[in-house]
């Protein structure tokens, strides 16, 4: 009885690893553009849509969601997230400000305390002598301090002198120490230079780009969509640009095999614009992506390349 358990248990861990691996994943994307906004939307569907995944993103925000027999298991959206933080800003300023009301509000209240007048009479009596001698201390004074200002000017000049002969001191040093460090830093980009030149040079180094590109190009080849349609409109600033922009275009054409006639590319050289829609459909398997994937990892030439590279 254990046994017969523990065999469907692997049947079915094994039914299951066989559809992950082997089922396709089938996906659609669809994207507007203008002048004003953007919208894309990318939907993958595995297993007859028993696992569904949708992607939106537009000027306003992003959000996305998955879904598990139709039933949603995460949710995201920008948007909402964004107002939930608006809501919280707004209930901290108001009890904010509902708190400073309240101290203005016990300030006012508080009374101010005010000297008595009894004070002010009492010194308006008083003679004038005490203001008499008040003065003849000021004067005898400031002839003191007229005596003692003779010699100190001296010495601060001095100190002055000093101070300036060690500040353009600290300065030639400090301009010595950049100088010094720029050689240094220059001696270093000439080693690393060569370091790196004497490593992308390598036959070790060639075979493991050569392996690299050929199953990079495999696994674009895979993933790219079977069918896009679409229409663009382009034109950047100068013309020049315009022209580099559609030779890229060309090329993204050629590796994932676009047929020009489904998509066509309308070059504006003498207006900034950029406009259309694309639509596309394609299939991933995970499988045979995987592979390709643990193929690059398990290559010793290619991890021992990226290990002296880093």
């Amino acid at each position: 009885m254990i046994l017969k358990i523990i065999g469907i248990v692997l049947l079915v861990l094994l039914t299951l690893a066989f559809l992950i691996l082997l089922f396709p994943i089938s996906y659609r994307a669809k994207a507007d553009l203008n002048e004003k906004s953007y919208n894309a939307t990318v939907k993958a569907f595995w297993l007859f849509g028993i696992v569904h995944f949708g992607f939106v993103i537009n000027n306003t925000g992003k959000k996305y969601c998955l879904r598990i027999l139709g039933i949603p298991v995460k949710r995201y959206s920008e948007k909402e997230k964004h107002s939930k933080k608006s809501e919280d800003d707004f209930k901290y300023n108001v009890k904010k400000e509902t708190a400073e009301n309240t101290v203005s509000k016990d300030e006012l209240q508080t009374p101010v305390k005010t000297e008595g007048r009894q004070g002010n009479a009492d010194n308006k009596d008083k003679p004038d002598i005490i203001n008499i001698n008040i003065q003849e201390e000021d004067v005898s004074e400031k002839q003191k301090d007229a005596t003692l200002k003779k010699p100190k000017d001296k010495t601060k000049k001095k100190i002055k002198i000093s101070e300036i002969i060690t500040k353009i001191k600290d300065k030639i040093k400090d301009i010595y120490n950049r100088i010094k460090e720029g050689f240094q830093n220059l001696d270093n980009l000439k080693k690393k230079v060569a370091r790196y030149k004497k490593i992308l040079t390598a036959n070790r180094t060639k075979e493991a780009y050569r392996f690299a590109k050929k199953y990079v190009l495999k696994i674009l080849k895979h993933i790219r969509p079977k069918k896009v349609r679409g229409n663009l409109k382009i034109g950047f600033e100068y013309p020049d640009e315009t022209g580099k922009a559609i030779g890229y275009i060309a090329v993204i054409f050629g590796m994932f095999n676009i047929n020009p006639k489904h998509f066509r590319i309308n070059a504006d050289f003498e207006n900034k614009v950029m406009e259309g829609n694309i639509k596309a459909k394609g299939t991933v398997t995970v499988g045979i992506a995987g592979y390709y994937i643990l193929r690059l990892y398990w290559n010793k030439k290619l991890r021992s390349v990226i290990r002296k590279l880093s």
